[in-house]
């Protein structure tokens, strides 16, 4: 078994085996509710996510370079994707996230970008492209939106977590190559949590680091605000 992804699916947990090929649905306790079957097969599932509000479970198949959209009876309601460099298309897709609004961000990992997606998979825009200055990306990994919409996408190239703002702007970075505290190596995973606390999977460091997120009003020193 080789699990790579993972998602909290309405009280179960998604998993995705890329060795396997398949998708599963579990109790939080580990019992096995279904299996996840793409018509003609997963070559290999990897990122997973959930858009609550539709209750429907993207899943990331790299291979085919593709994402399927099911429901949770392991019903396949749509697919979007091909092999390309086009805009909707992909080359080694890998990571996705799904915003509050419905929003499909896929990591587009050998095309240097992340692909920006309405709910029924129609393309929007995208962000970053290959380069070494600002805002410009290596190769993307983890991707995640946090309440106020800022766009956070891990690099596992250059070693560091791009901030972006809901128009694909680029506004900061943070991290740098290293295995001191706040440096990174291999970064891969990133997820917000509700205190805007941001959590990047350090791949190469062997550890998950938190960084918080400062908005202008905390900056400021209490008497100020």
């Amino acid at each position: 078994m080789s699990p790579a992804g993972i998602a909290v699916c309405d009280g179960m947990l998604a998993v995705s085996d890329s060795v396997r090929k398949e998708v599963f649905l579990l109790t939080p306790s580990g019992e096995l509710v279904r299996t996840i079957e793409k018509p003609g097969g997963f070559q290999r599932p990897t990122g997973l996510a959930f858009f609550a509000r539709k209750k429907l479970l993207c899943v990331v198949d790299t291979l085919a370079a593709e994402v399927c959209v099911f429901d949770l009876s392991g019903r396949l309601v749509h697919r979007f994707g091909s092999r390309g460099k086009r805009a909707g298309q992909f080359n080694y897709p890998t990571h996705i996230f799904v915003d509050q609004s419905g929003r499909i961000y896929v990591t587009d990992s050998l095309n240097f970008r992340v692909q920006v997606f309405d709910p029924d998979g129609r393309y929007l825009f995208e962000i970053g492209k290959q380069g070494d200055a600002s805002g410009y990306l290596g190769v993307p990994k983890g991707v995640a939106v946090d309440r106020f919409g800022y766009i956070y996408i891990a690099d596992s190239y250059f070693s560091t977590v791009h901030v972006f703002d809901q128009k694909g702007r680029f506004l900061l970075a943070f991290g740098e190559p290293g295995n001191g505290p706040g440096s990174l190596q291999l970064p891969c995973g990133i997820a917000v949590g509700s205190k805007d606390r941001i959590f990047v999977c350090d791949s190469y460091n062997q550890r998950v680091q938190v960084f918080q997120y400062v908005g202008a009003n905390d900056a400021k020193p209490s008497s100020e605000r």
